[in-house]
């Protein structure tokens, strides 16, 4: 069990032009003092083919984070998880398990803003090849004031290195999910495809393809709330133990852009650093120049140098 307190007192400034409270502080740098404060408990028993647990996570609307990262708050959120596991160990199945899991969030109102059930199917097969499927009801999911109740998507997750040289990854999410980022929050119906592989040419060479795929489709008609993908390959090569090469490419198909970066590293020692390289951005239209062809939009060229005197 851990139980933390903070105690923060603002600056005071003009960064922030809102009206905004929450509680009874308001969202501007006025010099409020804030009080909050955070507990994690957790109740386990594991076996060898049985494991359980119980998990308890608060986190008051006041709660800051000055020594680590937090992306929420004002919550209070129940996990009860159960699952069962087995290693036959033969050519086909070297391992499987079965688990449940079940979730409840609230905030410090004690409305609830999350309910759902999961259930996970995996295995482990030829090829070095780990397979996980997850299903998940949706009793209510929220998103700001908006609330979404019974729903049902799916994700499959293969994970396969059939030699040294070479791995891949494959994730796939499909059934209904919310559209966050449109102006009112909808349902619709998601695809979400993931595909990466690392391919090692030699010990001192690798390359990463990936390509990450994803639409959210309106429930009553063809239309997409979005749509597109992002394509990147990052390629490594190790000269020595102290220098390396990094390029980087990527295609953005929502914004329709085009990224490039590659970076030189020399590390010596653990105190000395030296890093040269850039970015350089493309787009494929201007408004007022038409080409069929990329062009370059910005360019940056960043050093880095470090050395420590003794």
């Amino acid at each position: 069990m851990n139980y933390s307190l903070n105690n923060n007192k603002e600056p005071v400034a003009d960064w922030i032009d809102s009206d905004k409270k929450y509680g009874d502080n308001s969202v501007q740098l006025d010099g409020e003092i804030i009080n909050g404060n955070a507990i994690f408990a957790s109740i386990s028993r594991n076996t060898e083919t049985w494991r359980s647990f119980i998990e308890y996570k608060q986190l008051s609307d006041e709660f800051r984070s000055d020594l680590g990262f937090i992306s929420t708050n004002n919550q209070k959120k129940y996990t009860l998880w159960h699952g069962y596991y087995k290693f036959p160990n033969k050519d086909l199945i070297k391992r499987y398990r079965i688990s449940l899991r079940q979730d409840f969030d609230y905030d410090y109102s004690n409305n609830i803003s999350r309910s759902n059930f999961q259930g996970y199917l995996g295995f482990l097969t030829v090829l070095n090849t780990d397979v996980l499927y997850n299903y998940e009801y949706n009793f209510i999911k929220s998103h700001l004031e908006f609330q979404f109740k019974d729903f049902i998507n799916h994700w499959l997750r293969v994970e396969s290195q059939p030699t040294d040289f070479l791995n891949f990854n494959f994730w796939y999410k499909w059934g209904k999910d919310i559209a966050y980022r449109i102006e009112t929050p909808m349902l619709g119906m998601v695809n979400d495809i993931r595909l990466s592989s690392e391919i090692s040419i030699s010990d001192n060479f690798r390359i990463i393809p990936s390509i990450n795929y994803s639409s959210i489709k309106k429930l009553n008609s063809d239309e997409y709330y979005f749509k597109g993908y992002i394509g990147r390959v990052d390629i490594r090569y190790q000269f020595t133990n102290f220098l390396d090469l990094r390029l980087i490419s990527e295609y953005n198909d929502f914004s329709e852009q085009f990224f490039f970066q590659p970076l030189i590293s020399w590390r010596p020692n653990p105190d000395t650093i030296f890093y040269l390289g850039g970015n350089q951005n493309y787009v494929d239209q201007f408004t007022d120049y038409n080409s069929p062809h990329y062009r370059m939009n910005k360019t940056q060229v960043f050093l880095k140098f470090q050395y420590l005197f003794k």
